[in-house]
């Protein structure tokens, strides 16, 4: 008659051996045992068997070994990009997100949540994502197949970042037309002068602090004489307190 029966384990990662469990049961040789057990703070691969014991203390494991494993830590996520203070971009812009998802089993999703918005990615694959106005910060997410989930938080800035842009869509010669650039600067620095491009003449625009690194850059621009009607290109030069300068994109 089986007397007790001893649960032993190796984990295959460490190479150190683990007591998992010890009961004792009532039964026969030919007896089919069920036991549930819970331990805590086991990670990686065990190979496991079961060591049996009889009444007269002859013991015994099973002839093949088992292999269990456990996965108990969540994917280690890692922002690389964007952080920190970057150069330029606008509202609707391209912002590269990349990002490493490492985890000991198996990675089943990762998404990213930006302005209250989940997005499903590709794990371990850089992307581009569309700036939204007065939105720099997200999160990134990986869950794996035992439905550990691991996740990283990153916030930016830019030296310089158009948020809107208002000007007249159609003119006609003779006209002053008003054109306002929104910006927001970087912590610690401040617009010192702009200027602005039509069609390849270059005039002073003026700047107006509104206060937390907000400004308007803004002129009014008397349209050009013409025999027919034409598409003009025009843009902002944003000359930073640093040093830094940079064109806003172009329009017409």
């Amino acid at each position: 008659r089986v007397a007790n029966m001893t649960l032993e384990g190796q984990s295959t990662n460490l190479g150190n051996s683990a007591h998992f469990a010890n009961f004792t049961i009532n039964g026969t040789s030919s007896s089919s045992i069920t036991q549930d057990f819970i331990n805590t703070g086991l990670s990686g691969t065990f190979i496991w068997n079961v060591e049996a014991c009889d009444t007269d203390g002859d013991c015994g494991f099973a002839t093949s070994n088992f292999t269990l494993s456990i996965d108990d830590e969540n994917p280690n996520v890692t922002i690389f990009e964007p952080t920190g203070v970057l150069n330029y971009s606008e509202v609707g812009d391209n912002q590269l997100l990349n990002f490493t998802a490492v985890n000991g089993g198996s990675l089943e999703s990762c998404w990213f949540d930006y302005n209250g918005t989940n997005n499903s990615v590709t794990c371990n694959v850089p992307l581009n994502f569309t700036m939204e106005s007065n939105n720099l910060n997200l999160t990134v997410y990986a869950n794996d197949s035992a439905s550990n989930e691991g996740s990283n938080f990153t916030s930016w800035e830019y030296k310089a970042f158009l948020n809107t842009l208002t000007f007249p869509n159609l003119t006609t010669e003779g006209n002053i037309d008003d054109f306002t650039y929104s910006i927001k600067t970087g912590t610690g620095l401040s617009v010192a002068t702009a200027n602005f491009y039509y069609n390849g003449t270059s005039s002073s625009a003026s700047v107006n602090s509104l206060g937390d690194n907000l400004y308007n850059l803004s002129i009014s621009h008397l349209a050009p004489t013409l025999t027919s009607d034409a598409n003009f290109t025009f843009f902002m030069q944003i000359n930073l307190d640093d040093g830094f300068s940079v064109n806003t994109s172009s329009n017409n």
